[in-house]
């Protein structure tokens, strides 16, 4: 962590150990300015990440940090990108410290420090730095899925009821054909400007290869190195028969790749209802029309109707008029998942017989006599 001069990152608490030992540092000439690359208050150990002793040469060190840098190299662990990529950074910020002889004096002094120290924040006086945790251990952790697709589709209330494929249109992210999700072009090559050591003849670290010793290949030209590019795609979407009208299906691992080579993203698609000329769906209650004669509505019976396929047979209360509706609990749809079932409401049509239009002069008489005297009773 780099600050601008006059500045330095730690706390301010009295007896902090940056403000004993970097005075006592500059005034042996040790350092003039005080600029570290590191943050003591996050205590992170330079030397485990390394796998080295605090007594290790400036050579082992260079030496382990070059094994490390070509093992966690974001090219060589193209399964686990995002774990590599933050074990780099790591290895780099771990350099920047041990690898500058100053920058190491004052890490060590106030590591000494540390220990020396009373019990504060939560650190005991025993090794504070120390762990038997692997420092990459948290790299290793299960990268990240892709992100979620959403849709929304018309469909037929046939589909709904009875079940079916569709086709949704989707126009997201894809894993890229030409570099197959690597961003980059295949494979690496060794540095030119370090001969593949990681270092210079100075013994500094590489610039070029950031003392890896290797060089990537030059980002895709398709994907600008995102190792994603934008796709229009049409999957088939399997309905299963009584899906509710505005319900949402999870379709597992259909969404978008994971840029870092983890799980896929689901796909979301919610279905609206295309209208139908005979029918309607509000969640699981289907709505129809029932025909019913003059005479079951007059007097009272049973009457049928078909609901895609099937016969359905509903009781009609006497004095039906039309227009009225009739629930039949149960008869809607049933819920895939859950097995709920919703009910079938019926509107009732009164269909005149035929023979309505005949009617002779004493037949009118007699039913209207018939009916006026039901409205005298009532």
């Amino acid at each position: 962590m780099r600050t601008s001069a006059g500045t330095h990152p730690f706390p301010a608490a009295p007896f902090h150990a940056a403000m004993i030992v970097v005075p006592l540092l500059q005034a042996r000439g040790s350092i003039k300015s005080f600029r570290p690359h590191f943050d003591v208050s996050g205590y992170q150990d330079h030397y485990a990440t390394f796998g080295v002793s605090e007594s290790a040469s400036a050579q082992e060190i260079r030496q382990a940090y070059r094994r490390l840098a070509m093992k966690w190299h974001p090219d060589r662990n193209r399964d686990n990108v995002a774990a590599a990529e933050r074990a780099f950074k790591r290895l780099g910020e771990a350099y920047q410290v041990l690898g500058d002889p100053k920058q190491r004096e004052l890490y060590d002094a106030t590591r000494l420090r540390q220990r020396q120290r009373p019990n504060m924040n939560g650190f005991g006086t025993q090794e504070p730095f120390r762990s038997n945790v692997d420092p990459f251990d948290a790299y290793r952790a299960a990268p990240e899925r892709g992100k979620d697709l959403k849709a929304k589709v018309s469909v037929p209330l046939e589909t709904l009821v009875l079940g079916g494929e569709i086709e949704v249109r989707l126009n997201g992210l894809a894993t890229c054909a030409a570099c197959a999700g690597h961003g980059r072009l295949d494979g690496y090559v060794g540095c030119d400007r370090c001969g593949g050591r990681g270092y210079t003849e100075a013994g500094s670290v590489c610039r070029k290869c950031d003392g890896a010793g290797v060089l990537v290949r030059p980002k895709c030209n398709l994907c600008r190195g995102t190792g994603m590019t934008k796709q229009k795609q049409t999957p088939s979407v399997k309905v299963r028969a009584g899906m509710p009208s505005n319900a949402t299906l999870r379709i597992r691992d259909a969404g978008e790749p994971s840029p870092h080579g983890g799980p896929r993203g689901d796909l979301l698609v919610t279905f609206s209802v295309k209208p139908h000329k005979l029918y309607k769906l509000s969640g699981l209650t289907l709505t129809a029309n029932i025909t019913v004669d003059f005479v079951t509505a007059l007097l009272g019976g049973t009457a049928q109707c078909e609901i895609f396929g099937r016969t359905v047979r509903a009781a009609i209360p006497a004095g039906a008029r039309s227009g009225r509706f009739i629930t039949v609990a149960g008869e809607g749809l049933k819920h895939p998942r859950t097995g709920e079932c919703g009910d079938l409401k019926l509107r009732v049509v009164l269909d005149l017989p035929e023979g309505a239009r005949k009617l002779t002069k004493e037949h009118k008489e007699i039913l209207k006599s018939m009916f006026e005297a039901a409205a005298a009773r009532s």
